[in-house]
């Protein structure tokens, strides 16, 4: 599809500015011309006509052939008949306007360059179409007299040279300034850019060598320092400068033809390689940016992601306190309706109330924090009092359930690096599952044992067995998240466990035998500078 051209003017307006602009650029560019017919070694108007049809589309055609005829008539005073005349413009016009239409429908490059594929065909399709026009337009002169036969092969060769230099400076400047709306911001390097490009002409051409040839090379440089820090809008901009910037120093040195044909053929090929690379330099930025882009959206993904984490997290956390509370309102209730009332329970029942209700704002804070990977409360605990204290907190429903708790933890087991409430949700995590998944499958006896031993490399290990059915078959030893065995299940359990565990740098591992189920998890001892803020 072609890019819609930034003007808002009539497709006969803009048609008659064409026309205008290619007269204009056909008289500054008519030198070391063969006779007076548009046989020069720098040819840029093509270059417009291959931009006007990639940029507005096959319905300037037209435009493209009277605008020869126009150059004929008003730049050369052609001496060829005027039938020979409009054959000649509809030969350049009409090959030109075949290659732009084939390569805009049919091949369907991007105006813009934004690959390598699209300038490697324009530039191919433009050469082939050039030499088309460069055959063409000789051999119509030749075949009406007005070239000698001998002369083709050599007219045919400049007219080609000038046809493609034209093309592969103007067609991709104008295309990537129109289509990319590459607007050129004045910047202290792009002058030293322009700067360097002259420096690179004035060696070429003032010092005194036996072959400036040689010295070309040198124009490389500042092309190559524009492509790696521009692009190829750069590239297309430096290009024109440094053709300008050579024809003139062309003329001002009084080269011959076959000098000026010579570094047009060096231009040429300086020109498609430099394009190549300012085409790879902005193809990879637009990949960077849009993995950038892809990344940001990822991050975002995340986020909402992370939300829903921690969501699931605190729903699974706050089941327990949640329960409990629920338990010490009801018994509370019922101390109440007793006649007469036993205050002192009930203040008691009340106090505990409180208790869980701070325990549930606490999950809320430090399950956020731990989501978005917040600090840690890191200190020395011992393990007996946490122990104590889940069983202690999971006493009412292990004994409705008719399992029983037992923790056998010796004294000399040294105190832990951790965070308090972070432990206690670990700890009644393992022990809510064992307690239901024992009361689901109704195995005898129920028992959930407790036990804590030294481990290698300063750790400390946790065991939580169960006499229960042990997990299910499709995990084999690995916490696969979302997969629960209890019906009403939600399979974060284990999941948040060990993420608790491995953000405290420990390890947690699950064991699956004929006894039951097998939780181990380590822990960091604590060392005795860490022992001086103990907990109790």
């Amino acid at each position: 599809m072609a890019v819609r051209l930034l003007v808002r003017k009539s497709d006969a307006l803009l048609a008659s500015g064409f026309c205008a602009a290619y007269v204009l650029l056909d008289y500054v560019s008519f030198i070391h011309a063969y006779a007076p017919f548009g046989i020069t070694p720098w040819n840029p108007p093509p270059g417009l006509s291959l931009s006007l049809i990639l940029l507005g589309g096959p319905r300037f055609a037209p435009a493209l052939v009277l605008a020869p005829l126009l150059a004929d008539i008003l730049v050369r005073q052609s001496p060829a008949p005027f039938v020979v005349e409009i054959a000649s413009a509809a030969i350049v016009g009409g090959s030109y306007s075949l290659a732009a239409t084939a390569l805009l429908r049919w091949l369907r490059i991007d105006p813009a360059l934004g690959a390598l594929r699209d300038l490697f065909l324009l530039l191919a399709v433009a050469g082939a179409a050039a030499l088309v026009v460069a055959t063409g337009y000789v051999g119509l002169l030749a075949g009406t007299g007005l070239v000698p036969w001998d002369d083709f092969a050599r007219a045919a060769g400049k007219m080609w040279i000038g046809d493609m230099i034209g093309i592969a400076v103007a067609t991709p400047f104008i295309t990537v300034a129109v289509a990319q709306q590459a607007r050129p911001r004045p910047t202290v390097e792009g002058t030293l850019q322009v700067a360097a490009a002259a420096a690179a002409l004035w060696v070429v051409f003032a010092l005194d060598v036996a072959n400036e040839f040689h010295l070309f090379w040198i124009l490389f440089l500042p092309l190559i320092w524009t492509a790696a820090r521009d692009g190829l809008p750069g590239v297309t901009r430096l290009l024109v400068v440094i053709q300008v910037g050579l024809v003139v120093a062309l003329q001002l040195s009084k080269q011959d033809a076959a000098a000026v044909n010579a570094f047009q053929l060096l231009m040429l090929a300086m020109s498609v390689t430099t394009l190549a690379l300012g085409c790879l330099v902005s193809a990879q930025r637009r990949a960077a940016d849009r993995l950038r882009e892809q990344q940001e959206a990822l991050a975002r993904l995340v986020r909402l992601s992370t939300m829903g984490e921690t969501a699931a997290v605190m729903a699974h956390e706050l089941n327990q306190p949640i329960t409990a509370l629920s338990n010490y309102a009801r018994a509370c209730l019922q101390t109440m309706r007793r006649d007469p009332a036993d205050l002192a329970a009930a203040r008691e029942i009340a106090e505990k109330l409180v208790v869980q209700v701070d325990r549930a704002i606490d999950v809320v804070a430090r399950t956020r924090d731990f989501i978005r990977q917040g600090a840690i409360d890191r200190r020395p605990v011992r393990l007996q009092q946490v122990v104590e204290d889940s069983v202690a907190l999971l006493q009412p429903e292990s004994v409705r359930r008719g399992v029983a708790v037992r923790s056998s933890i010796a004294a000399d087991v040294p105190a832990v690096l951790a965070d308090p409430l972070h432990l206690q949700q670990v700890m009644l995590n393992l022990l809510r599952n064992s307690v239901e998944a024992i009361d689901e499958t109704r195995a005898t006896p129920g028992l959930v044992e407790i036990t804590a031993t030294l481990a290698p490399e300063g750790m400390v290990e946790i065991a939580v067995r169960d006499t229960g059915p042990g997990f299910p078959a499709e995990q084999e030893g690995r916490i696969v998240p979302f997969l629960s065995s209890k019906p009403h299940g939600t399979g974060l359990g284990l999941s948040i466990c060990r993420s608790i565990v491995e953000a405290h740098g420990g390890r947690l591992r699950i064991e699956s035998g004929r006894g039951g189920a097998v939780v181990r998890f380590t822990l960091p001892e604590a060392t005795q500078d860490d022992s001086r803020g103990e907990q109790p």
